[in-house]
């Protein structure tokens, strides 16, 4: 078997004879790639579109857990400062 080297133009120059309308005429291998990319292509813009509002809602959450938490930790402070008063005048100090 014989080695055939790899010629660049005449690879460019068969991909540019290719008819977008007869793609089942094309080699296999070119078939094949750009069977990926499309489906590389869908599957990218599907995650990007479904991930990003994801992503701002889970940004929102996560402030809103962050407010809930100081308010809880606040409120939990003040019960018992007043707990302690109560607690004091109680005693009758």
């Amino acid at each position: 078997m014989k080695n055939k080297k790899f010629n660049f133009n005449e690879m460019t120059s068969k991909l540019k004879d290719l008819n977008p309308k007869e793609y089942y005429d094309w080699p296999l291998a070119v078939q094949f790639g750009v069977g990926v990319l499309a489906f590389t292509g869908v599957v990218a813009l599907g995650a990007f579109a479904h991930l990003i509002p994801k992503n701002e809602d889970l940004q929102t959450t996560i402030r809103k857990e962050e407010t809930l938490k100081r308010e809880f930790t606040d409120k939990k402070k003040t019960i018992s400062k007043f707990s302690f008063v109560c607690s004091t005048i109680r005693r009758g100090y």
